[in-house]
């Protein structure tokens, strides 16, 4: 119990630091390499054991899981809350030309991007 606890606020918070950065690229499968070594460390299991199951049992996300809640997390909050002001100006509600059925879901504009390095902004 220790063990998942330690592993949980010390390694799991340097794995999580930035991560957003990475949505996308090749990186990711070596932060999900050492949170599966981590979740074999921290859980005795056989070398057979998926690590979907280990994460599952940890209550942990797997890597991109975790990358795309936390987006979405910090979305819902700017928008929900307009603070901070300087994340709330780079999101924009998108307004069709025509009526939709899609008008009461409160969408957000994506702008356009050229650039791989572009779309790793938050206001994609």
């Amino acid at each position: 119990m220790l063990a998942k606890t330690l592993a949980a606020s010390l390694v799991q918070l340097h794995l999580d630091y930035a991560n957003s950065i990475l949505r996308g690229s090749t990186n990711i499968r070596r932060l999900q390499t050492a949170q599966n070594s981590l979740a074999r460390i921290v859980l005795p299991s056989s070398r057979h054991q998926s690590f979907i199951n280990l994460l599952r049992e940890l209550h942990w996300l797997p890597i991109h899981s975790h990358i795309n809640f936390k987006l979405a997390s910090i979305t819902y909050k700017t928008l929900s809350t307009n603070q901070p002001i300087y994340l709330r100006s780079l999101l924009d509600q998108y307004t069709s030309i025509r009526t939709l059925r899609s008008t009461d879901q409160h969408l957000l504009d994506r702008p356009f991007v050229s650039t791989d390095f572009g779309k790793k902004a938050f206001s994609y």
